[in-house]
């Protein structure tokens, strides 16, 4: 879900479903279908060293394996890096599979624009693949993807100059980061930091025509150690928003958003440009008109819903409940 302003007013988008176009079978009619009527977005993205676990409601860390329909010989990464004890080693990818993945990224583009999806976002947080090459707390390799900071980034850069060859012009290019690796308690650790997220978000507004920056942090090493709060991580994006003003690029934020009143406050102090909601969604499908009406906004309901709190095609009462 996104919080995004309009005209300077609260409005409370639903635009967020994750689904994968990596095989021609999941290229189904379904995802021609938007969430609200207000578009269609697919995110795409790589789970590598942390693959090949079971599901995390029944175990967040336990490693899958072949008898319990896991992959473990085939989990890569950047360099031969356990995200955990409890997760695989994975090999070190080649050339030849950097090549495969780039080969595959568009495919996975070309089926998604046939689906018909109105924005993609690549996402390159929370330890997937595009996050391990760019970490230096994953990427320990010496060739062209790893070492120096333009080296370690490169991969990602190709992936969205990738997508913006397939795409037509104006088309929306999202790119979620981790803005940190959360592991400053300990500055011996190579990591990647929100100076580098800076730097790195500029380099996308700026040179790689990115529209919408999506903030986060974390995900890449079990060390990382995370102060949670209510709206822990809108300082990252607020200074990442402060990096890349001018060039027309949106910055949004996530983690501990719970209310439409602590949303529509980070909005109006200008610390980021979009609120995007996820998991409240899971406990409350009905999000939207609850954040409406804390807000004291009107918004379109479902004329099957509507009805029962006033609301018909010749009546509007602002007031839903």
């Amino acid at each position: 879900m996104n919080v995004a302003r309009s005209d300077r007013q609260s409005v409370c988008h639903v635009v967020s479903f994750c689904s994968c176009l990596l095989r021609h079978t999941n290229q189904q009619p379904w995802l021609v279908c938007c969430w609200l009527e207000l578009a269609r977005p697919i995110g795409c993205r790589a789970a590598i060293r942390k693959a090949s676990t079971v599901a995390p409601w029944v175990d967040r860390k336990a490693a899958a394996r072949d008898y319990s329909e896991g992959w473990p010989s085939n989990v890569i990464g950047p360099s031969p890096e356990l995200y955990s004890a409890a997760t695989i080693t994975p090999r070190e990818a080649t050339l030849q599979d950097i090549e495969k993945f780039k080969q595959d990224w568009v495919s996975a583009v070309r089926r998604a624009l046939k689906a018909g999806v109105d924005v993609i976002e690549v996402h390159a947080a929370h330890g997937y693949l595009l996050h391990e090459f760019y970490s230096p707390s994953s990427n320990h390799r010496t060739d062209a993807y790893g070492g120096s900071f333009t080296n370690r980034v490169r991969l990602l850069i190709e992936t969205i100059d990738l997508l913006r060859a397939e795409v037509p012009s104006g088309f929306p290019i999202m790119v979620r980061i981790s803005a940190t690796d959360y592991l400053e308690w300990d500055p011996s650790l190579p990591q990647f930091t929100l100076d580098d997220a800076v730097r790195l978000c500029k380099l996308l507004a700026e040179e790689h025509g990115v529209h919408f920056i999506d903030v986060s942090g974390g995900g890449l090493d079990a060390r990382q150690k995370i102060k949670s709060a209510p709206g822990y991580q809108t300082p990252l994006a607020e200074a990442i928003r402060k990096a890349v003003q001018g060039t027309g690029c949106l910055v949004g934020t996530v983690g501990e958003i719970t209310s439409g009143t602590q949303a529509q406050g980070i909005l109006e102090e200008e610390k980021a440009d979009a609120v995007l909601v996820g998991r409240a969604f899971l406990k409350n499908p009905s999000l939207v008109w609850s954040w409406a009406d804390e807000l004291d906004v009107d918004i379109h309901v479902a004329s099957q819903y509507g009805w029962g709190f006033g609301m018909t095609r010749t009546h509007r009462h602002k007031r839903h409940g």
